[in-house]
């Protein structure tokens, strides 16, 4: 029987594989004379084919075997057996996993894939509740055997690596740099943002000839200009000040200097996978600065 089936019933093995060939990720139980045990589709022979509705690839040799992944959900982690399509004109296996919604792990043979339900629930869990990484990897090791929740590093590297890629594709997509934004920006705004960025603009920020006029300098100029505006205090009472600024755009720093967070000691290989195009300027950028900057001492309480 299914465990996550709304009112499952009582079924051979081949009936309920035949039944799951689009739900392969879903926990089963079968009965073993005293009581009912947890399996995995894959114990009951379902192969999970991509690229042909559930079937087998016609193109695919008689001999050839699918492939042993590793597929994590909400529900935990399970072994399936993928069958990628062997048609002359299919994609990549990388490809194949991501057009059936599972995030891979590696990007070179991959071998272990979370499904998309559960990238997009640990990237709101850690925006929401700032859950570190290892506790909701805890969480699903728990779910799927509740024992040596502390022996599986390889599972947690794995998770650690697909969330920061699968962070990456996302603001690449809301960026708008996967669908070729920056042919558009670039012709009617140049200058609201540099090439390739995958930055938001600030929508209230005035940006000329953006979502101000194009003589926008000249305006804030004119001693005509005068607004009165009324700003709340911490008391009853109200201030009233007359202000020239039309447009205002306001800069703020936090005085965080040395990015602490950002010098990767335990891992010295690891590499920027925007490298300039997001929040901090290009790697070879700053060694060059430090470079001409020269050496200095830190000073405190100044």
């Amino acid at each position: 029987r299914c465990s996550e089936c709304f009112h499952p019933a009582l079924c051979c093995e081949l009936c309920i594989v035949e039944m799951h060939k689009n739900n392969p990720f879903h926990r089963v139980q079968r009965w073993n004379d005293s009581f009912f045990e947890r399996l995995t589709l894959r114990d009951a022979g379902l192969v999970f084919y991509l690229g042909h509705c559930g079937e087998r690839c016609p193109a695919a040799p008689a001999d050839v075997l699918p492939t042993k992944m590793t597929i994590s959900d909400l529900k935990g982690f399970q072994a399936v057996d993928v069958f990628f399509c062997r048609c002359p004109s299919a994609a990549s296996e990388l490809s194949q996993l991501v057009c059936a919604r599972l995030f891979p792990a590696t990007l070179a043979r991959p071998r272990s894939a979370f499904t998309w339900t559960l990238m997009d629930d640990l990237r709101l869990d850690m925006a929401q509740s700032k859950k570190p990484i290892y506790d909701y990897f805890t969480k699903l090791v728990r779910l799927s055997r509740n024992a040596e929740v502390n022996a599986d590093k390889v599972g947690y590297e794995n998770l650690c690596r697909a969330i920061r890629f699968y962070n990456a594709a996302m603001r690449v997509r809301q960026s708008g740099q996967g669908q070729g934004i920056d042919e558009i920006v670039q012709r009617l705004y140049p200058g609201l943002l540099y090439a390739g960025s995958v930055m938001l603009p600030c929508p209230s920020c005035p940006h000329a000839g953006f979502n101000t006029p194009d003589n926008v300098e000249e305006l804030v100029k004119d001693p005509r200009q005068e607004y009165v505006v009324t700003v709340s205090s911490w008391s009853t009472a109200h201030c009233v000040t007359t202000t020239r600024h039309k447009y205002r755009l306001n800069f703020g720093m936090d005085g965080n200097y040395k990015l602490y967070q950002k010098s990767k000691l335990m891992d010295a290989a690891d590499a920027s996978i925007f490298d300039g195009r997001g929040a901090y300027v290009k790697q070879s950028v700053l060694a060059e600065f430090r470079t001409n900057f020269g050496k200095y001492k830190e000073v405190s309480g100044q």
